[in-house]
């Protein structure tokens, strides 16, 4: 008698198979995990195989990077949480070795100058001496906070005109 036991062990194809974006809020963990399902090249289930899950805006359980193994279906889950401020888009990468990958992406946020602002601490008189802090608040088109990360480009017109930038970048 002849037994043969066929493993998949070495992924050929990764699927996304869970996980929407669409109704994402800031900070908020989605309720709905992001799932991939991984085959090897006869279309086999992958079980016991390593993916990782990464983001640079927002956190998978508290951090950057998680390893999940795959299931007996050959699926690997993570629950996101975005990035706390609307602002660059955002992504989520699944990799699985040796170069299999699947993203998600939540777009990133549109400014819009009309609910923004520009402030100065003192009136500046055009006297050659006036010295006052200028905070800019950067607003998307519903009036929240366009986030962290973007960049400000504040010029003066006019001569005699000095800006001083600590930090080009919104926190």
């Amino acid at each position: 008698e002849f037994t043969a036991l066929a493993i998949a062990n070495i992924p050929h194809t990764i699927f996304a198979v869970g996980g929407q974006t669409e109704n994402s809020e800031p900070g908020v963990e989605f309720t709905s995990p992001f799932v991939v399902q991984l085959f090897d090249q006869y279309d086999n289930l992958i079980a016991d195989f390593p993916v990782e899950f990464s983001t640079e805006l927002g956190n998978i359980k508290g951090q950057k990077t998680e390893t999940v193994r795959t299931d007996n279906e050959g699926k690997a889950q993570v629950f996101w949480t975005p990035f706390e401020y609307l602002g660059p888009r955002q992504t989520l990468t699944a990799t699985a070795p040796p170069s299999l990958q699947v993203q998600w992406h939540i777009p990133g946020v549109s400014v819009d100058a009309n609910q923004s602002s520009i402030t100065a601490t003192t009136p500046l008189e055009a006297d050659g001496v006036s010295e006052s802090i200028i905070t800019v608040t950067v607003r998307d088109s519903s009036g929240q906070s366009a986030g962290a990360g973007l960049t400000v480009l504040v010029s003066a017109t006019g001569s005699g005109n000095t800006l001083a930038t600590n930090d080009t970048l919104t926190n």
